[in-house]
């Protein structure tokens, strides 16, 4: 009964959908805009512009790039607490070109109101009047095509003054919580893939921290006895030939971790039996050696 009433329910709003026209549906492009505070001082240089995303469209990747003026503002830091994005295909950076790069997807698809993509911090080198806006905005449907949806974009612009008086807008719930508040570790979820292009063995990892955001994640594998160091890494991990022992490390803005290891047997039982053989020659020499000797 609930399977027809939703089957019904489907037929009732992609028929309202048809008769409303192609006026109604021009209006359906996802927006994308800043939020952030109006006004700053030279004397109080650094803020925080969050880049949200509206969509009536599911949708699982985005890949944008943040225009702003370099000789003017300086990009600082980035904050992922709370963000829809789950992974990060680099981790969100200045480009070549000088622009702030952010690439990522979405484990569960995203559709609704104030989804936060990215906190971004600056510093106000002079005054004056500065704007953010997205020289790069490419979002895609999740419809297990990819498919790229035109995007509605709102530019910010901030007004930085000599004095020290500013006008804000109210602050963000996402910026509410105070990273010495978050008292649990980090989730972390790690499982083997397959490349569906080169077929290649790939390690895709899952990191989030709802209360003050993920700073890190490191890997360090194992291919005899000891492991490597550890070294920063974005997903998907390529498979690191020989290593029978795996571990990641997640850490969060308060430096809390966790770590979760994942193990290739197949590749434990190479490196076992090639033990087994070289400790079976060992034995060999000294038993012919002991031999030859009587």
């Amino acid at each position: 009964m609930k399977k027809k009433f939703q089957i019904s329910k489907f037929l009732f709003i992609l028929l309202f959908f048809l008769l409303a026209g192609q006026t109604a549906l021009a209006t359906d492009n996802p927006s994308i805009y800043f939020e952030g505070p109006i006004e700053s001082s030279i004397f109080l240089s650094d803020f925080v512009v969050n880049v949200f995303i509206d969509t009536d469209k599911p949708i699982n990747a985005v890949d944008l790039e943040i225009f702003y003026p370099k000789d003017k503002l300086k990009f600082l830091s980035f904050d992922n607490t709370g963000s829809i994005v789950d992974i990060w295909q680099t981790t969100p950076k200045v480009l070549s070109n000088g622009n702030i790069g952010l690439t990522g997807g979405l484990f569960r698809s995203f559709v609704g109101k104030g989804g936060l993509i990215m906190s971004l911090s600056f510093r106000a080198q002079s005054s004056g009047q500065y704007k953010l806006s997205l020289a790069k905005s490419n979002i895609y449907m999740a419809d297990g095509k990819g498919t790229k949806i035109p995007v509605d974009i709102s530019a910010y612009t901030i007004s930085v003054k000599e004095n020290k008086e500013i006008i804000s807008l109210p602050v963000s719930s996402h910026s509410q919580t105070p990273f010495n508040s978050d008292k649990s570790i980090p989730e972390l979820f790690v499982e083997k893939a397959q490349s569906p292009v080169e077929g290649s063995s790939l390690i895709v990892f899952y990191a989030t921290d709802a209360e003050s955001g993920i700073k890190q994640t490191q890997m360090r594998t194992k291919k005899w006895w000891t492991f490597s160091s550890w070294q920063d890494v974005v997903n998907p991990v390529l498979y690191p030939n020989g290593a029978w022992s795996i571990e990641f490390k997640v850490a969060n803005n308060t430096g809390l971790e966790n770590i979760k290891s994942i193990f290739y047997f197949l590749e434990l039982c190479k490196k076992v039996l090639i033990v087994l053989f070289f400790v079976f020659i060992l034995v060999f020499i000294v038993f012919k050696v002991y031999n030859n000797r009587k």
